[in-house]
């Protein structure tokens, strides 16, 4: 069965401190406050992945098929507040229609 290469993930940068495993997707977690991400990376460094299922297989192809990165998130929010700007200068000539 194909796995993944192992690869630590940090998801949050505060305390506590969440990692994921992006092979097996096993979570690991640290209330650490002073060193907590090297606690993780310990965890992380200690645990055996085991071969994912079918179903978990397919979770992870979805999750990363549809992950957004973040290039396209700046994308998105440029292309949002564009949109929002040229409506809003679309509409500014109306606005003082009635006064």
């Amino acid at each position: 069965m194909f796995m993944p290469k192992r690869n630590l993930r940090i998801v949050t940068q505060d305390v506590p401190i969440i990692g994921i495993c992006e092979a097996c997707n096993t979570q690991f977690k640290s209330f650490d406050v002073d060193e907590a991400e090297r606690i993780v990376k310990a965890q992380f460094d200690a645990h055996e992945c085991e071969p994912l299922g079918a179903s978990q297989t397919a979770v992870r192809i979805v999750r990363e098929a549809t992950s957004t990165t973040a290039k396209q998130k700046r994308w998105w929010w440029i292309a949002f507040w564009t949109a929002l700007a040229t409506a809003t200068a679309l509409m500014w000539p109306w606005d003082w229609a009635g006064w």
